[in-house]
């Protein structure tokens, strides 16, 4: 299939949606669920195709809404209402949060202030599918197997001291036998998690509810991102660095780009160090020199920036420090989910040992005082 067909034949398909249908259908069936960067991959293209092509983005979003179900339909009706409201594309998005990621409403926030909202609707749509949220499914899937694996440990520990230890206990009584080092530390061990087993529990549900609703959610995660200063400020950089490239493409000022992000980033820590360097940039200092010093890009970026002749070269340059910068990211995410799963085995698999030497060195003890 040729490339004007495919797009005649999305044409298409965004015509019909955009016809409300007195009966609601679904082209998706009542078993598929998408991820929530899947559905906001499709948003994103929607509002592109809606921009570049005229179309009615209210009609759209309500019917593309109906595909979905629960929290996502809410979320994407209450998006469409919005703008039906009256209110500014990247208002409505910003008063609906996750119904895009934030870096993504950031940066068409950014492309309608420097007016580069084609161009970044290009780069959003062109960019790969993030390697890095393959990278954190995999580690939400270590995750997710390491406490399925300590529910079921924590069962058959249980029906162990509730029927098998008091029973080996006796005997060990009865025969004068003193349980093996092992044992008497399982049984320490398992008393200590006993006692704070119910706090745990109702801990663990506390966090399962509030993870929940999604403001909660949202600003753990962004806590939690900000931990890991490191990663965290490389995908910040790449993120930044790539909506610099499209203002420098289009022929944008650095200062007005930078206070642009500045005024409207969603993390507090990188919206500081862009004061820092927006400030500089207006008192005269070098852009470049200011990005280095905010520790944005290193010295030989800054040096390899400077050096481009002219601004599409710049743009280029920008372009590939954010590609590389992300690349790092990922290789990161990527090896923390490696090694996540065989972490979380081997853990388990300790614990097991550990449990079965215990019972077998307390079952030798009393079949060897039989004998």
């Amino acid at each position: 299939m040729d490339t004007s067909t495919l797009i005649n034949s999305s044409r298409h398909t965004l015509r019909l949606l955009e016809k409300r249908a007195a009966s609601r259908w679904r082209l998706t069936t009542l078993w598929r669920i998408d991820s929530d960067a899947t559905i906001q991959r499709s948003l994103l293209r929607l509002l592109a195709v809606a921009h570049r092509e005229r179309l009615d983005l209210v009609a759209l979003i309500h019917n593309f809404a109906d595909e979905h179900r629960g929290m996502w339909q809410f979320r994407l009706h209450r998006l469409a209402r919005r703008l039906e409201a009256g209110m500014s594309l990247v208002d409505a998005l910003e008063q609906t949060p996750d119904a895009l990621s934030p870096s993504q409403t950031l940066a068409i926030r950014f492309a309608t202030q420097s007016g580069t909202l084609p161009a970044i609707f290009d780069q959003l749509v062109k960019q790969p599918f993030n390697e890095q949220l393959v990278a954190r499914a995999a580690i939400h899937r270590s995750v997710g197997y390491g406490i399925t694996l300590i529910i079921f440990l924590a069962l058959i520990a249980t029906f162990l001291n509730m029927f098998i230890i008091p029973t080996l206990e006796k005997m060990s009584e009865e025969f004068g036998i003193r349980p093996p080092w092992s044992m008497l530390k399982y049984i320490e061990f398992s008393q200590s998690i006993a006692r704070l087993g119910m706090v745990g529990f109702l801990l663990f549900w506390v966090v399962v509810l509030l993870s929940a609703f999604a403001p909660v959610r949202r600003i753990t995660l962004r806590r939690l991102s900000n931990l890991w200063t490191r990663v965290s400020t490389q995908r910040r950089s790449s993120e930044l660095l790539r909506l610099l490239s499209t203002a420098v493409a289009a022929g944008r000022p650095i200062s007005g780009s930078l206070s642009i992000l500045a005024r409207y980033h969603f993390d507090k820590v990188i919206r500081n160090r862009l004061l820092f360097a927006r400030n500089e940039v207006e008192f005269g200092a070098e852009p470049w020199e200011c990005l280095e010093r905010a520790k944005f890009i290193s010295r030989a970026e800054a040096d390899a920036i400077r050096g481009a002749w002219d601004s599409r070269m710049q743009a280029w340059t920008l372009a590939q420090i954010a590609t590389v910068k992300s690349a790092r990211v990922t290789h990161r995410f990527e090896k923390l989910a490696a090694l996540s799963r065989p972490a979380v085995v081997l853990t388990i698999s300790a614990v097991v040992l550990w449990i079965a030497v215990s019972f077998t060195q307390h079952l030798y003890q009393l079949v060897h005082s039989l004998v």
